[in-house]
């Protein structure tokens, strides 16, 4: 089942259209070295800004999709655990106290263990970025969008590392296609990434994004 439908999609930057199918269970990864047409790729797919062509995401959740900055999108004013819970707060005290309970015991498959009562300056990056992926998917999106940023660790690498019991599968490509940790076979996933080198462990055969050329003397 396609997750994710980008048809003809056309961003400022973007030198020609983006079409690209991500089904549900699948990471691709979009190599783009200039930030400003990263950005607006993403902002597309999660609807933030204008664009040309279509997008689509279809789902269980009504095509919901969530985006996980570079630096994981933290408040800074909330805890870890906070900034998890607030993604999907209740109005009811039993429930808050459910989802702070349900994610405790839960810190040490994101990683975060001995970390949900600390604020973002008090925490590494990495671990910013997981508070991130793990705020993202407990909305229970359809689709994620990853950015990713040089001088960061990689989403690959935080992936094989935070969760115990960590797996990586293939899928019907064999030994070369995409490998895609368990905690992501819900949901397509878009990685937008400054290199290719960084996309590899999750995507062997990354799209490389070409930018307009700058006109000038």
């Amino acid at each position: 089942m396609t997750g994710i439908e980008l048809t003809e999609l056309e961003v400022s930057g973007l030198s020609g259209p983006l079409s690209l199918s991500v089904p549900v269970g699948r990471i691709r990864a979009i190599v783009s070295s200039a930030p400003h047409i990263g950005r607006a790729v993403a902002d597309a797919i999660t609807g933030i800004s204008p664009f040309g062509g279509r997008v689509s995401i279809t789902g269980p959740a009504a095509g919901r999709v969530r985006l996980v900055p570079s630096d994981g999108g933290l408040l800074p004013h909330l805890t870890v655990l906070e900034n998890i819970i607030s993604t999907h707060r209740s109005t009811r005290r039993r429930d808050t106290v459910d989802a702070e309970q349900e994610l405790r015991a839960k810190a040490v498959s994101y990683g975060l263990d001995g970390l949900l009562d600390r604020y973002r300056h008090e925490i590494p990056v990495g671990r910013r970025r997981m508070t991130g992926l793990a705020r993202a998917l407990r909305a229970w999106p359809d689709a994620l969008v990853l950015e990713d940023d040089l001088g960061l660790p990689t989403w690959g690498a935080l992936l094989a590392t935070a969760w115990r019991g960590y797996q990586i599968r293939t899928d019907s490509a064999g030994d070369d296609g995409p490998r895609i940790p368990d905690l992501l076979m819900g949901v397509a996933t878009v990685l937008i990434v400054p290199t290719a080198e960084r996309a590899y462990a999750l995507d062997t055969h990354p799209v490389m994004l070409a930018g307009k050329q700058r006109s000038g003397c």
